[in-house]
């Protein structure tokens, strides 16, 4: 979480969460949070231990929520309100969509500096066997929280290489795909099949 080279568990516990180092002798934090629904948690690495973000997702009625907790020194065997959590991303479920059938997931990928100078954060998102849901990627900030761009594709994305293809000096974003069939439309592909896309730092498409 540090850029240390050596990796760091994020461990939960029903609404406890415990982030020890690889052989669980320390704790580097130990907090709860106040939430009354279940939900995920995951960590953006920081510069140091005391500068990681961590992302949650939980779901209420329709709608899965994702939000963002700060760095703070809270982290330190206290307990987070849910008024602490800062708005990232929400998905609603489609009226198309069977509650049981209601599922989004979001997860971290990697940074990259834009054109511009700016450090932007990258996330890709997914559905199961919900035809209606989303998948694809998107960027952002994270302090503050703030979307910057989406690309939405059929298939699944599970790859990601950052890399200057053509020499002059910007990434460009290399995406790989998987086709699991689920009836997913986004953009204009489905997920029938894979695809590579290759897109700009802008999040513009440059080839697929």
């Amino acid at each position: 979480m540090n850029g240390d080279g050596t990796d760091e568990l994020v461990i939960v516990h029903g609404s406890q969460i415990d982030v020890q180092d690889w052989k669980l002798r320390y704790f580097y934090h130990s907090f709860k949070i106040d939430l009354t629904v279940p939900f995920n948690i995951r960590a953006i690495p920081g510069a140091s231990l005391d500068s990681v973000t961590f992302f949650l997702t939980f779901r209420k009625a329709d709608t899965i929520f994702v939000k963002f907790l700060p760095p703070t020194r809270l982290t330190r065997g206290k307990a987070i309100p849910e008024s602490l959590l800062q708005d990232f991303y929400f998905f609603v479920r489609s009226p198309k969509t069977l509650p049981s059938n209601f599922y989004q997931s979001i997860g971290y990928l990697g940074n990259y500096q834009n054109n511009h100078g700016h450090r932007n954060w990258l996330f890709r998102f997914n559905t199961a066997w919900d035809k209606w849901g989303k998948r694809g990627l998107l960027a952002a900030t994270i302090h503050p929280p703030k979307i910057l761009w989406h690309y939405f594709s059929g298939p699944q994305i599970f790859h990601v290489v950052l890399d200057d293809l053509n020499g002059d000096g910007n990434k460009e974003i290399i995406l790989s795909s998987y086709a699991p069939a689920n009836g997913v439309k986004g953009r204009d592909t489905r997920d029938n099949k894979s695809y590579i896309f290759v897109l700009n730092s802008e999040g513009k498409e440059i080839w697929k």
